[in-house]
């Protein structure tokens, strides 16, 4: 058994671990977006990036940011969330928060640039659209009846959004592994994207688990597990995808389209394949998908 001190020592050894994670894992998902932002800037084209993925990221980040913001900075939340869980407090960090504000905005930046760049066939599908008009009647719904009737707080409204951002990240890589399908390609959408997603899930996971065993109680016979499935159920299931569908990802560049360019000249719909001197003049006119974000002195000497 062991003694207060000892207890209290690795509690707070923990602590500082959890953090150093929480931290790392913000950064690497943080920095996750900026490379295809420059890739976007450097092409002048979103030709390769579905707008439904766009879409459907720019919708889940909002209802993600919502979700953490209410977890960690609304009392009435706070409350009912330990009333309905035997006294656990939820397990939504600072780091939380900064990583769901700082996601939005660059999801916004990358959709100014879709909405810039994008050429005339490349729009929303139908299902993406209907999808979209779903989530927001839904969430009027879910919030009116959040307001009139007692039984129903605003944690099940953040619980809710919570649910939305899941589906979003459920659903939204999809349309973008069948446009790296259709065109047997992954140009124009950024792989260091998918390095610094899959290291940012990895790390999120190991806090969520450190965090739910720290907060175990005396004599706790293993249902501190229960924290992990419960405590911050969004972030658990954020991570899981997100390794999910990098794996993915990391098999179609590395391996299936291995350095090939995309030929298709749209990538909503029926696509007009683009000739091989059509291939080869867009591919002369801007960086590849492969080309190095660092400067090509940097990478020759490495």
């Amino acid at each position: 058994m062991e003694q207060p001190n000892e207890l209290h020592s690795a509690t707070s050894a923990g602590a500082v671990i959890s953090g150093i994670l929480g931290w790392s894992y913000f950064a690497a998902w943080s920095v996750s977006f900026y490379p295809q932002l420059v890739l976007n800037y450097r092409r002048k084209s979103v030709d390769g990036l579905s707008l439904d993925f766009l879409a459907y990221n720019v919708i889940g980040f909002t209802c993600y940011l919502i979700y953490t913001l209410g977890f960690y900075w609304s009392t009435a939340i706070q409350e009912e969330y330990r009333r309905r869980n035997d006294g656990r407090s939820n397990l939504v960090a600072p780091n939380d928060v900064f990583f769901a504000a700082h996601a939005w905005v660059l999801t916004i930046a990358t959709a100014v640039q879709a909405r810039q760049y994008a050429g005339n066939g490349h729009t929303l599908s139908r299902f993406a659209k209907v999808t979209i008009v779903a989530m927001l009647a839904s969430t009027v719904v879910m919030l009116g009846w959040t307001v009139r009737d007692p039984g129903c707080s605003a944690l099940d409204l953040v619980y809710f959004l919570g649910s939305w951002k899941l589906i979003m990240s459920l659903i939204k890589y999809l349309p973008q592994m069948w446009v790296n399908i259709r065109d047997q390609s992954t140009e124009g959408w950024s792989i260091h994207n998918i390095l610094l997603d899959a290291t940012g899930g990895t790390l999120s996971l190991a806090q969520l688990f450190l965090d739910a065993f720290l907060a175990r109680g005396s004599g706790d016979d293993g249902s501190w597990l229960l924290g992990v499935l419960f405590g911050n159920a969004a972030k658990l299931g954020l991570s899981l995808l997100s390794l999910g569908f990098d794996a993915v990802f990391l098999v179609q560049h590395f391996v299936l389209y291995r350095g090939r360019p995309r030929k298709s000249l749209s990538v909503r719909g029926s696509p007009r394949r683009a000739s091989d001197a059509e291939a080869g003049r867009a591919a002369a006119a801007m960086p590849s998908e492969t080309d190095p974000l660092l400067p090509a002195s940097i990478v020759s000497s490495s």
